[in-house]
């Protein structure tokens, strides 16, 4: 059983316990390295649409297009994209649960700019996750 508190010993809340998710276990903050993971399949699978779709051109000056579109479509759809689903995060909107697709699309195209995905708070939520108003969580 998961609940929202403070590790004993610890003066710090655990990231995601101020935003009402519990500390461990599903639903929980992911972590800085299973994010980064799953944007790494991302990328990889979003160059490899570009190189199928885009023969004449290259790949990977339309992999940028291929990534907002598809992130989007799914992060709108399913919550998650391929990545997150094959490190077991997902995208929850702390407002409503699924992240509407608007959001979705602010949040990709603030992610293409790389810097708001550096600056993250104590949550593990970078710039465009609060833009957005949404968190990564584990799946379990």
């Amino acid at each position: 059983m998961t609940t929202n508190y403070q590790e004993p010993g610890t003066a710090e809340v655990l990231p995601g316990v101020r935003l009402g998710l519990p500390a461990h276990g599903a639903g929980s903050v992911a972590s800085f390295g299973r994010r980064f993971a799953g944007l790494l399949v991302d990328v990889a699978v979003s160059y490899g649409l570009a190189a199928l779709f885009a023969a004449s051109a290259t790949p990977g000056s339309w992999s940028s297009v291929v990534f907002l579109v598809e992130t989007v479509v799914l992060l709108a759809v399913a919550g998650q994209t391929v990545g997150m689903a094959v490190v077991r995060v997902h995208v929850v909107s702390l407002d409503s649960g699924r992240i509407h697709p608007w959001w979705a699309l602010i949040r990709q195209v603030l992610l293409l700019l790389m810097i708001p995905a550096l600056v993250t708070d104590s949550d593990r939520r970078g710039l465009h996750d609060k833009v957005s108003r949404v968190a990564v969580v584990n799946n379990g």
